[in-house]
């Protein structure tokens, strides 16, 4: 059962971002967080879907982790748990707003009309964003 999304663009600078770790299926097992020496450049995006119980599971972590809790540990969570769907978006436009500079090239992309925020580039019957 899904209870959560997350998006996963590959990025040149995994240290970054929280980062994918793969297991030898190809299947993501874990993520950590800006890794000096990343495990992958599969970057977990900063575009997070969750269902009802992200407030329940934010403060079971946050009640085991403290004052260093971050996003990530409810993400590991939810991956640990199965309840997770990732979607490889490499075939899609994404660009990172997690910087002041990086939100601020963007808005100047919008503003231009060269970037929208509308999903223009999804194809009709994309089983990816469904």
């Amino acid at each position: 059962m899904c209870n959560t999304g997350k998006i996963l663009p590959t990025v040149p600078d995994p240290e970054r971002f929280g980062v994918a770790i793969f297991g030898d299926d190809g299947e993501i097992v874990d993520i950590v967080e800006k890794p000096v020496d990343p495990p992958s450049a599969v970057a977990i995006g900063g575009i997070y879907l969750y269902d009802e119980n992200f407030w329940d599971i934010m403060d079971e972590e946050y009640d085991q982790i403290g004052k260093g809790f971050t996003i990530t540990d409810v993400n590991r969570n939810y991956l640990r748990e199965q309840r997770v769907k990732l979607v490889n978006i490499d075939d899609y436009q994404w660009l990172d707003c997690g910087t002041p500079d990086a939100l601020l090239e963007a808005s100047v992309l919008a503003k231009k009309g060269i970037l929208s925020p509308e999903p223009c580039n999804i194809r009709e019957g994309d089983s990816a964003l469904q």
